[in-house]
């Protein structure tokens, strides 16, 4: 028939909560026992049961009148182990399970390569396959051994991975029919130089669509080893999708870790891909260089061509400066900062954090800033007072950078002037401040009495656009947004789908 596909935020989900509250428990199958490596004890503490610990996500389909025709629901086990399960959840009060997949349990090997499900199966329609799928990352390869020690990525050092009976490495991106959970494809083969994907997957991946056809054609991948990937959806079939290293970040003496799905923007000239590093695992760890970046892609067809053109330079090494190569934010004066990121050979820029500071969510690019936050261990609060019940959160900042260039984006101090104390306010109580979200909101103007529609951002510190607010985690923002007089059209259309 006709239908309407939309794929639904996981803060739309009202109708499963009161489910949970008025419906009796539904029957899971459980996986295989030896997947859920987060919560082995240690010597005198208790299991934590994490169960489904990682963040839901939804798929509609609606017919061409707009009634919903289907509606599944998607949930990843982050901690809880190493599997992914997926629901029919079209009549609310009576859902099915639709399918799950676990490592070892003997259904496909493909998912032996599970870790720790960290990366959310998000869903969506992709060039060359007729069926709405689900994609999603291997995950993360920590947790605990048999004796209590952390294992893989969670021990400090991390431990190179090496997969186990209880435990896969992650280092794979899947592919699924969204309905019946089948392989669709999955990617761990690299199309060129720089080597296979051989670390975890712990993040979202970023799906883009390039070319504005309403479907996904591109997606971005990083993996915890600093790598960042290129996955193509060919309209001419899923034989021809391929993965490219795109980048790479850090080395053996300074490691950089992505745990967060990197922003896309799609310009004329390039696609700007924003990810920032750090180790949210161990927020603690005082030692470490991570930095945000801004890598431009510049292969802008919707298929990355081989051996030729801009991707033949690949994997760019984002922390390498030499010619132009990458623009190191806090190093250059203005004047060549902005001469650097306008040559040929540019492919972005570095902001440098401080030591121990580190990113802890996703990067939210709205209205040409780039918000993200971090977190700073802060030993100087640890030194508290006898008695005192203040807990030590760290510094936590957030950042607003005009993607472009990397430079402060809005006026925090109200000067008129843009300087390196506008790049972040810091966020009062400290913690790991959640991703940065971003919206359109209908309100009452008082003055006229009518109602407008405002940009908004929620996670950005309360201060977005030039105009402080409260340097909290949860302030919203309005966003100002400059339109450039150079406009073009887009549409929305609808088209057939199973």
């Amino acid at each position: 028939g006709r239908e309407l596909w939309s794929f639904v935020a996981p803060e739309t989900f009202p109708k499963f909560k009161r489910l949970r509250e008025a419906s009796p428990p539904l029957q899971l199958p459980s996986p295989s026992s030896g997947t859920a490596t987060g919560a082995a004890p240690v010597s005198g503490a208790r299991p934590k049961d994490y169960f489904f610990d990682g963040t839901p996500s939804s798929h509609e389909g609606r017919d061409g009148a707009g009634n919903v025709t289907r509606r599944f629901l998607f949930a990843t086990a982050r901690r809880g182990g190493s599997f992914v399960y997926a629901f029919d959840i079209t009549t609310p009060a009576a859902p099915v399970f639709l399918w799950q997949h676990s490592a070892r349990d003997g259904t496909d090997s493909a998912f032996d390569d599970l870790a720790l499900t960290f990366s959310g199966a998000k869903a969506a329609l992709v060039a060359g396959y007729p069926s709405p799928v689900v994609i999603f990352g291997g995950g993360y390869p920590g947790g605990y051994d048999p004796g209590g020690a952390a294992a893989g990525e969670d021990a400090d050092p991390p431990a190179p991975c090496a997969p186990t009976p209880a435990q896969g490495c992650g280092n794979r991106i899947y592919v699924l029919d969204a309905a019946t959970g089948t392989v669709v494809k999955s990617f761990q083969s690299n199309a060129g130089a720089g080597g296979d994907l051989a670390n975890g997957v712990a993040a979202d991946i970023a799906l883009v669509d390039s070319q504005g056809s309403g479907v996904i054609d591109r997606g971005y991948a990083v993996d915890t080893g600093g790598n960042v990937w290129r996955i193509d959806f060919d309209r001419s079939g899923v034989a021809t999708w391929k993965m490219t290293k795109f980048a790479t970040a850090g080395n053996t003496a300074n490691r950089r870790k992505f745990l967060f799905a990197p922003d896309v923007v799609v310009l004329k000239n390039y696609t700007a891909v924003l990810v920032g590093s750090g180790d949210r695992e161990k927020p603690l760890r005082e030692a470490g260089n991570d930095r945000f970046y801004m890598l431009k892609d510049r292969a802008t067809g919707a298929v990355v061509g081989r051996g030729s053109g801009p991707a033949s330079n690949w994997p760019i090494n984002a922390d390498d400066t030499g010619g132009g190569n990458m623009a190191d934010v806090l190093s250059l004066p203005a004047s060549q900062l902005r001469d650097t990121l306008a040559a040929d050979t540019n492919n972005g820029w570095f902001y440098s954090l401080a030591p121990g500071e580190k990113v802890v969510n996703a990067p939210l690019t709205a209205a040409g800033i780039v918000y993200f936050g971090t977190n700073r261990p802060a030993s100087a609060i640890s030194a508290t007072p006898a008695g005192s019940c203040r807990a030590n959160l760290g510094i936590a900042k957030a950042y607003g950078l005009q993607f472009n260039s990397g430079t402060p984006g809005r006026d925090l101090n109200g000067d008129g002037v843009l300087d390196a104390g506008d790049a972040a306010v810091t966020l009062s109580g400290g913690g790991l401040p959640p991703s940065p979200v971003g919206g359109l909101v209908s309100v009452l103007d008082s003055a006229t009495n009518t109602t407008v529609v405002v940009p908004f951002v929620i996670g950005a510190g309360g201060t977005a656009g030039g105009a402080a607010g409260l340097p909290s985690q949860s302030a919203p923002a309005k966003v100002s947004v400059k339109l450039s007089k150079a406009r073009k059209k887009t549409y929305w259309y609808s088209r057939t789908a199973p």
